[in-house]
């Protein structure tokens, strides 16, 4: 096959292929079936496959041909060789080495060489030449593929790139420039060295100048969402089932800039609330929610392709703030008047918000002094902790009633005798008695 593998492939494909040893192995008739050849140990840079690796492609669709084709493995006898059907069936006992079957080389392909494959029709369709050229790669199901290969454009530069809104001006230098030669983008959905990456766009941007200082506008509103990745690249596009050749691929990095997050202004509710808001551009750490009242910081970092509206990447440090919620507390005392005794009085204060009975850490309790003789006392609450407000108010400490000791009928009157308070309390805290009379014992009748 050396002619062959001369006439078929050009200059830039040849530099790409490596050499493969081919050993020797007897016929077999079951897995693992044979991967050798039934002659002499060979090598060569286009070969025939072995029955073990035509057996290891995917379907038939990828063995069939319009006839039948060779493979380098030996058949059941010593003038047999293995073959495949024109409809993909791999015939292991193999076809007598005098009959007329085609071939079908293989070769090894320098991976390092590949920038990426894509299908050999319509694998690489793109919008009119412009800053729109960007068009979607579809899934495609053939079994016919090309590849761009890393050949001849060795002093393509990328020397800077900046957004405009949802697109992106790239400047470069020498582009190799010509009638196939474009400066080119690809937009994949992880970095293009990493397993399983998948290019979602592809689209020829303009036609490659050779300036120095070259300049490319890509629109790709709609087409980059996040933790995609842009590429650029000057390429020889030659066409459908053709080999394009390429300068390795740059990554543009899309910085796009957004607004330092700032802190809220918040009033104690009783729940959790969020000071600062999430977003895609950045990381928050420290305290970015909180229940109770008071003055919290967050830090927010940028993620990997943003930058701040001023141009700077620092972490920023973000204040928040839970006020004091205002209230007039409903405030309630275990009681609101005393009978004199001769002690301290001192009644118990619920403290609520609306109906919300408050725990005591949230406010304060002031008495009036004294709160032994007969008289009104104050008592006075004074929010703190969640809330602010303030409120007062009093109970009563009466004089003890008076014990009638004698009750005597007069003509037109009555001679009413009680004993005297100064035995129980000081007479400078007697101001007067009352007395009711009435004609029945529930004193409903004068």
């Amino acid at each position: 096959m050396g002619r062959l593998y001369y006439d078929l492939f050009s200059k830039q494909e040849l530099s790409a292929v490596e050499k493969r040893a081919l050993g020797v192995n007897d016929y077999v008739n079951q897995e693992p079936y044979s991967t050798g050849v039934s002659g002499p140990e060979t090598s060569g840079d286009l070969w025939a496959l072995s029955t073990a690796e035509a057996l290891a492609l995917p379907s038939n669709d990828f063995r069939s041909a319009t006839d039948h084709w060779w493979l380098r493995s030996p058949g059941e006898g010593s003038t047999f060789a293995a073959i495949v059907s024109g409809d993909g069936v791999v015939y292991n006992r193999g076809s007598l080495v005098n009959d007329v079957h085609g071939v079908r080389p293989a070769f090894n392909l320098n991976l390092e060489s590949v920038l990426f494959t894509s299908a050999a029709e319509r694998g690489k369709s793109s919008g009119d030449v412009g800053a729109d050229a960007l068009q979607e790669v579809r899934t495609n199901r053939t079994s016919e593929w090309k590849v761009t290969l890393q050949s001849g454009h060795e002093d393509f530069r990328v020397t800077d790139s900046s957004p405009l809104g949802d697109d992106v001006s790239v400047k470069y230098t020498g582009a190799k420039n010509g009638t196939k030669e474009y400066i080119s983008a690809i937009i994949t959905d992880k970095p293009i060295t990493e397993a399983g990456a998948k290019i979602t766009y592809y689209g020829r941007i303009e036609n490659a100048s050779s300036e120095d200082d070259a300049s490319v506008l890509i629109k790709m509103a709609g087409k980059f969402r996040e933790n995609d990745h842009l590429y650029v690249f000057n390429e020889q596009y030659n066409g459908d089932k053709e080999t394009d050749y390429a300068s390795a691929l740059t990554e543009v990095v899309i910085t796009k800039k957004i607004a330092v997050p700032t802190g809220k202004e918040l009033t104690y509710n009783g729940k959790s609330q969020t000071g600062v808001a999430a977003d895609t551009g950045y990381a928050l750490s420290g305290t970015t929610s909180a229940a109770n009242a008071g003055t919290y910081k967050a830090t927010a970092t940028l993620k990997e392709g943003y930058a701040w509206n001023d141009g700077s990447s620092d972490p920023k440090t973000i204040s928040w703030k839970i006020n004091k919620k205002a209230i007039t507390p409903a405030v309630t005392l275990s009681a609101a008047a005393f009978t004199y005794n001769g002690k301290v009085r001192k009644p118990t204060v619920t403290v609520k918000d609306g109906s919300t009975r408050l725990d005591a850490s949230q406010y304060d309790v002031t008495y009036a002094s004294g709160r032994k003789n007969v008289g009104t006392y104050k008592v006075a609450v004074k929010m703190k902790g969640n809330y602010s407000g303030s409120k007062a108010v009093s109970f009563k400490i009466n004089p003890k009633g008076a014990t009638l000791s004698k009750v005597t009928k007069a003509k037109k009157a009555a001679v009413v005798k009680w004993e005297k308070q100064a035995a129980k309390m000081a007479t400078s805290r007697i101001t007067g008695y009352q007395i009711q009379l009435a004609t029945n014992s529930k004193f409903t009748k004068n």
